[in-house]
């Protein structure tokens, strides 16, 4: 499992940074909530360098004013607004 941090992700079973070099994004999916658009998600299917695969579970449109452009390439958010 992995956490969207400003610049990278977080990866949990290695305890390290990974730079948006490091990682691709295998497959992604958007998750609409009709009652509470603040509820939207996307899962982010990631592979990492090393070979380690896992997942990103990120709210959508919150807080992406604060992550790299580096991070916005790769996860597409700039396609989602």
């Amino acid at each position: 499992m992995f956490n969207r941090e400003a610049t990278c992700l977080y990866c949990h079973q290695l305890e390290e940074w990974i730079p948006p070099e490091n990682f691709i994004v295998d497959e992604s999916y958007y998750f609409e909530e009709i009652e509470s658009p603040d509820a939207d998600r996307m899962l982010y299917a990631i592979s990492l360098s090393q070979g380690i695969k896992g997942f990103l579970v990120d709210t959508c449109g919150v807080y992406t004013d604060n992550i790299s452009p580096a991070m916005v390439q790769k996860l597409k958010l700039n396609e989602l607004k």
